[in-house]
């Protein structure tokens, strides 16, 4: 079984969250997935409660 890739799992977010497609967040989810391996965030992102909300990265909370 493999793992999805931090990108694919911020695209399904974000298209959840936006009347996007996966296929057109994968672009802002690169961007946010080059953010949160930069904070060092990403070694948690499976097993805690982080939440792309509380890290203001929702495309609800973009202004």
């Amino acid at each position: 079984m493999s793992v999805p890739s931090l990108e694919s799992l911020l695209a399904e977010y974000i298209a959840t969250q936006a009347p996007v497609s996966v296929e057109q967040a994968m672009p802002q989810a690169e961007d946010m997935a080059k953010l949160i391996r930069a904070s060092g965030v990403h070694g948690t992102y499976g097993r805690t409660a982080f939440s792309l909300r509380t890290c203001n990265c929702s495309p609800a909370r973009r202004t």
